[in-house]
């Protein structure tokens, strides 16, 4: 009960300090547990949809890796692809699965 009654006490206290205003969530803001969050929410987003862009660059040299013919011969002779190809992979779908949590999670 005294977490509503503090979360109340919150939300009352922003709009009435004009901190919680329609332009802030236009702009893309809200409000956190810290208090409205206007400039931090949009720079996370951005964050996103910049490691987006890197995970899929990535991604797309791991799969050029693992068509290359040192990949060719090391699957040919060990059954699979190179560490680096491998690698490549793994961490460009890291790079996109956090860019995608960040882009499209809540303020």
């Amino acid at each position: 009960m005294r977490v509503v009654q503090n979360a109340i006490f919150r939300a009352s206290y922003w709009v009435q300090s004009g901190a919680l205003t329609q332009k802030s969530i236009l702009i893309g803001g809200g409000v956190t547990r810290h208090g409205p969050c206007v400039g931090s929410c949009r720079m996370n987003k951005n964050l996103g949809l910049v490691l987006i862009i890197c995970g899929i660059v990535v991604t797309i040299l791991g799969v050029s890796a693992s068509e290359s013919f040192s990949s060719e011969l090391s699957r040919f002779f060990t059954g699979s692809p190179t560490e680096k190809s491998i690698w490549l992979l793994l961490l460009g779908v890291a790079l996109t699965s956090v860019g995608a949590v960040l882009r499209l999670g809540k303020a």
